[in-house]
């Protein structure tokens, strides 16, 4: 009888690690191999030293190592500043080194996301602030980018905001047979929203999510993938409702595919916002 026991609560203790992101995170550590050995031969990062949810942010990050880029070092403003607009939108790429196939990163996803969203009357700023030379200059490391990002995101707050939509444009490290769906002979890039049950608006942007999501695949079936939940990190969801970090596309996913999506998501938002 005992014997049994202990499988059940094996079992048992198996399924809670399912259902939190224990496995992800695992997955993610060892998706470069060159940086995960040269951090175990030559180790810049003290566990010893740091708390649980530092630690459990490394390992997110882990996932989308990239080399660096120069990225330009200026705010970006709206492209019409004489427009008057209804809704205000700040884009950013915590992790603005993550490029698709061909060559193209995520900021140049955020400039045409904004292109995009301006086009619906909506009033966006880019942050095209240089955050690796930042985290370079003030002692920061690539893991540690969430709290560079964040002091950016503060600042356009209380220069711009609030603002109705925050969003931290990354995107994702999968196979290709898992990151592209087709309709008329297009070819899209699947989108997901990660969002932080620990915050304070965890609920809300749990429910938005659900919401972009299935008006997204409204209009292309299967392009939205299921919302993922972290129960350990923060991403900057804390700072005001309505900020999000989102998945789009994969390093597999060419530019063309990702800009299908991006006009997909546009529509999705402006009917959210409409509704």
């Amino acid at each position: 009888m005992k014997r049994r026991d202990g499988w059940v609560s094996l079992i048992l203790f198996l399924f809670f690690l399912y259902m939190t992101d224990f496995f992800p995170s695992l997955c993610y550590l060892f998706v470069d191999t060159s940086k995960l050995v040269e951090q175990l031969i030559n180790p810049t990062i003290r566990f010893d030293h740091i708390d649980l949810e530092k630690q459990l942010l490394i390992f997110h990050t882990y996932q989308s190592i990239a080399n660096e880029t120069e990225v330009e070092t200026t705010t970006g403003e709206p492209t019409n500043p004489n427009q008057k607009y209804d809704r205000k939108v700040y884009i950013y790429s915590t992790h603005q080194t993550e490029k698709y196939k061909d060559g193209k990163t995520v900021v140049d996803a955020s400039l045409e996301l904004a292109r995009l969203l301006e086009e619906k009357g909506m009033k966006v700023i880019v942050e095209l602030n240089d955050f690796s030379k930042y985290a370079k200059k003030n002692g920061f490391t690539y893991d540690e980018l969430y709290e560079v990002s964040r002091i950016y995101l503060k600042e356009a707050i209380e220069k711009y905001g609030p603002f109705d939509y925050v969003i931290d444009l990354h995107r994702d490290g999968v196979g290709s047979a898992k990151t592209i769906v087709k309709k008329d002979n297009i070819t899209y890039a699947k989108m997901m929203y990660v969002v932080s049950v620990a915050g304070p608006y965890a609920d809300h942007h749990y429910d938005h999510a659900k919401q972009m999501m299935q008006l997204c695949n409204e209009q292309i079936s299967g392009i939205g993938k299921s919302i993922n939940k972290k129960y350990y990190t923060i991403f900057n969801q804390d700072l005001q409702k309505n900020a999000y970090l989102i998945e789009m596309g994969s390093n597999t996913n060419s530019y063309d595919e990702v800009k299908e999506s991006l006009i997909v998501f546009a529509k999705a938002l402006e009917k959210r916002w409409s509704q």
